[in-house]
């Protein structure tokens, strides 16, 4: 719950959370599959290839980016935002449904 997202920075993946910033090993293999563990879960979802994002940390999706409860922001370009946004909007819609069980 404390993961506001993940992303690849350099040749490593790098967990920002609410109140840390931790940088992860080397990647071996692809992004993908170093942040599957976060995919699986359900709350999080693939933007772009080096991008996942946490919908249940989501407050909110505006043209420049995400907003996070507690304020902080993170900037994206306007395929991953559109994305976010339209998984985002999903999952407001049904709370109690994580983004993979939503019809």
């Amino acid at each position: 719950d404390d993961i506001l997202y993940a992303e690849k920075y350099g040749r490593c993946v790098r967990y920002v959370c609410r109140e840390r910033v931790v940088e992860g090993v080397s990647l071996r293999g692809s992004f993908r599959e170093a942040v599957e563990p976060l995919l699986s879960d359900g709350r999080f979802l693939l933007c772009g290839a080096n991008l996942a994002v946490s919908l249940s940390a989501l407050a909110m999706v505006d043209k420049e980016g995400a907003v996070f409860s507690g304020g902080a922001r993170l900037a994206l370009t306007k395929t991953p935002c559109a994305t976010l946004r339209a998984a985002w909007r999903g999952v407001a819609s049904f709370p109690n449904r994580s983004p993979t069980h939503i019809p």
